[in-house]
């Protein structure tokens, strides 16, 4: 069910009858559209405990959805969730008071084509330990996202759980003070993230990669701050890596390419690539794995590989595996616990010249 009650109230233009902020809790289970009701700052509308959308809800341009403690939305089912503001009229999402956490999230498991948020500020949320973000994609729903501010919460700004799900549209967003990552994304969807949207002032500044598979051929963009590797990366297919991009590994992760995957890895001498340990420690990650790939689309140009080595059976920052090959020029691998690069018989290491190898503490290329 569905109740709606009415809170704080406004003379209407005429100085007639009282306009009321709409309180929405419950179950949607029909289709509405979500108007502006004040002229004024004063909220539209107030979520108070879940209101779960299980059919089509539209919100208009300059509505204010204030957020109750603990308050969360959700869509589910067949239901979705269509926000779109405009750049003189955002749509608002925000606590009842401008505190971290004060809320909790809005979730997507719906996999309607029309869920999107775009030209909306979501302020304040992020307060659920177990759904630990202001904007949580679960299952196999979808969402675009555009020209969208996910600020101050307590956790992270918005976490796309699952590799099965949908982001169709990722472009123009802000993701600023949040206490946690700005973005946490599966592999597979890190292809969506643009290179225009804004991460700035999170507690950790960077965009975490969850578990999961690169199954299909991709490129992950400089989007201006580091991709964290809390998990392996698994290539099944060809990632490319665009000039700047960084990653920092998580403590006993691998990037391992696969016979079907390949890696390339191309940079300019004004904007090389890194992939490096998330602590500047020998030994933090285990190592870039080729294990039967022998693509040529195995290059790495203007990239340097520090700080890995972490693993005693492949004991290298680099280790090339059964027939595997690699191009590899004006590039560096550094500070490994172990070997720097191991290339046994029957693999292919193809030195392009302007290499450098240092501080590696089992020396700088074995057999």
């Amino acid at each position: 069910f569905l109740a709606i009650t009415f809170i704080s109230c406004d003379k209407d233009d005429d100085g007639g009858t009282p306009l009321s902020t709409v309180v929405l809790t419950g179950t949607e289970t029909s289709s509405r559209t979500l108007s502006k009701i004040f002229e004024t700052s004063t909220p539209d509308y107030r979520v108070e405990g879940s209101y779960v959308i299980q059919a089509g809800v539209t919100i208009e341009p300059g509505v204010i959805i204030e957020m109750g403690p603990n308050a969360n939305i959700i869509v589910e089912g067949a239901g979705f969730l269509n926000a779109s503001g405009n750049e003189s009229n955002p749509i608002v999402i925000a606590g009842q008071s401008n505190t971290p956490g004060y809320w909790e999230y809005i979730r997507f498991t719906s996999n309607n084509n029309n869920n999107l948020l775009n030209h909306v500020i979501i302020r304040d949320g992020g307060g659920n330990n177990s759904w630990d973000a202001a904007v949580y994609c679960y299952l196999g729903g979808r969402l675009r996202i555009s020209n969208t501010s996910i600020v101050n919460s307590a956790r992270n700004g918005m976490v796309i759980f699952s590799p099965d799900f949908s982001l169709d549209d990722f472009r123009n967003n802000i993701f600023s003070n949040n206490a946690s990552f700005p973005l946490s994304i599966t592999q597979n969807q890190a292809d969506k993230i643009d290179g225009n949207s804004l991460f700035t002032g999170n507690s950790n500044n960077q965009i975490e990669l969850r578990a999961g598979v690169v199954g299909q051929n991709t490129s992950w963009k400089n989007t201006g701050i580091p991709y964290f590797a809390s998990s392996s990366i698994n290539l099944e297919a060809n990632l490319t890596l665009e000039p700047g991009v960084r990653i920092n590994m998580a403590p006993n992760t691998n990037i391992v390419v696969e016979q079907s995957g390949s890696l390339r890895a191309v940079g300019t001498p004004s904007n090389r690539i890194t992939i490096t340990g998330d602590q500047p420690t020998k030994g933090y990650w285990d190592s870039i794995r080729f294990v039967g790939s022998n693509s040529n689309q195995n290059e790495f140009r203007y990239v340097d590989v520090s700080y890995g080595g972490g693993n005693s059976s492949w004991d290298a920052a680099v280790y090339l595996w059964n027939n595997s090959r690699l191009s590899m020029g004006n590039s560096s691998i550094s500070n490994s616990q172990r070997w720097g690069m191991i290339v046994p018989s029957g693999n292919t290491f193809v030195d392009e010249g302007g290499n450098e190898f240092f501080g590696n503490d089992g020396g700088d290329i074995g057999g």
